[in-house]
């Protein structure tokens, strides 16, 4: 019984033993452990602020340099924008503001296969002038003078290089009065559409082509007769009648004779649009003298009474309002009508103005026509120069 009671308290006293060493081994590692990770955090802790110093450091260099650079930088992007855009412009510009085409014409009323010539300003920029016109039944154009051009298709643009002028002729086969739209456009080396374009109107005549309706209708003139030197209205029936004028004696050339007036106004299918433009038209017919109550074509002679004959017509499409003439004569005299009826589209007024004997060689009649509405006023007027034979 001794011998286990001590055997019991050996081991009770080895067990104990061997408890203390490991509670005290433990305790060593995990105190070596905890010293071990406070050294590593205070490192980490070290290396991420010199870093964070570092960074300062380098972005505070940075931030110098850039602002010693930045004008320069600035400059150049000033540049390069003003260079892009300055390109942009030359490429794709079609502001009719800052280069405006015109194009004139030497007539707007012309007569078949008769040539037409047109004139332009010089281009300011490097490119090409093109020339087109509008399709319209019966219509060609012919090129005169142009390179490998001669007779051109409708709504086709053919280029005119850096030419100023061009000479077309038009021929026409339906109708006696043909309205024909033509284009000059100019177009820069580099841009995709015309950068200035100038449309025109121009009137052929057919002389060959009758139209049937030109004695059809007329419409009666109110008579006027008065004492004072004005003109005296006749009245127009179908077959004109125009009264004979006073003779003045060759010996006598201080006795005043009224100039004679006469009008008449032809339809020729009148149709009037609403949203249409007015555009009255004055074409020079020819000089003679009246004889036999008629008008008679031919040359005027000096000391002797006259006559001159013109068309007043309305190249529009809408009908006009009322308007009215005014003429020089050879005497010093001007003639100016009263308010005249108003002309349907296509409609037209042949006139004819009697003047007294004259002693000059030559005059230029001056005859313009005004109406309110009509704002294309290159045709509204014309200056024809007769001679008188001796």
């Amino acid at each position: 019984m001794l011998l286990l009671s001590w055997l019991q308290a050996y081991v009770k006293d080895v067990c104990l033993y061997i408890d203390k060493r490991f509670s005290l081994w433990y305790f060593l590692k995990t105190m070596n452990e905890q010293e071990r990770q406070q050294k590593k955090d205070s490192l980490l802790k070290s290396i991420a602020i010199i870093g964070f110093i570092s960074t300062v450091i380098l972005i505070a260099w940075l931030s110098v340099k850039l602002v010693g650079l930045a004008p320069n930088a600035f400059s150049s992007l000033a540049s390069l924008a003003e260079t892009l855009n300055e390109r942009r412009l030359d490429l794709v510009s079609t502001d009719e503001n800052t280069w405006s085409l015109k194009v004139v014409s030497d007539t707007t009323l012309t007569t078949a296969a008769s040539p037409v010539t047109i004139t332009w300003e010089a281009a300011e920029t490097a490119g090409n002038f093109t020339f087109s016109y509008a399709c319209k039944e019966g219509i060609a154009v012919d090129l005169i003078d142009v390179a490998d051009l001669g007779s051109i298709a409708c709504n086709t643009e053919y280029s005119l290089g850096t030419a100023t002028a061009v000479t077309f002729s038009v021929d026409s086969e339906k109708e006696r009065y043909t309205d024909l739209a033509y284009t000059i456009s100019f177009v820069g080396n580099n841009d995709t559409s015309p950068r200035a374009t100038e449309t025109m109107q121009l009137t052929v005549v057919n002389n060959v082509i009758n139209t049937d309706q030109d004695n059809s209708v007329a419409i009666e003139a109110p008579e006027e007769t008065t004492t004072a030197p004005k003109p005296i209205t006749t009245e127009t029936p179908a077959t004109p009648v125009i009264p004979t004028p006073e003779v003045v004696a060759e010996n006598t050339p201080s006795t005043v004779t009224p100039p004679l007036y006469t009008e008449e106004v032809i339809y020729v299918t009148p149709v009037s649009d609403p949203n249409g433009r007015t555009d009255l038209g004055v074409r020079f017919v020819g000089t003679g003298t009246i004889a036999n109550n008629s008008f008679m074509p031919g040359v005027v002679s000096q000391n002797k009474a006259g006559a001159i004959q013109f068309e007043v017509k309305n190249y529009g499409t809408k009908t006009s309002g009322t308007w009215n003439i005014s003429v020089n004569l050879p005497d010093g005299s001007l003639y100016e009508s009263k308010a005249e009826a108003a002309l349907k589209p296509n409609e037209r007024a042949v006139m004819t103005i009697g003047f007294l004997a004259v002693a000059v060689a030559t005059h230029t009649f001056i005859v313009t026509a005004s109406e309110a509405n009509d704002n294309y006023v290159l045709n509204d007027s014309l200056q024809q120069t007769v001679r008188f034979a001796n």
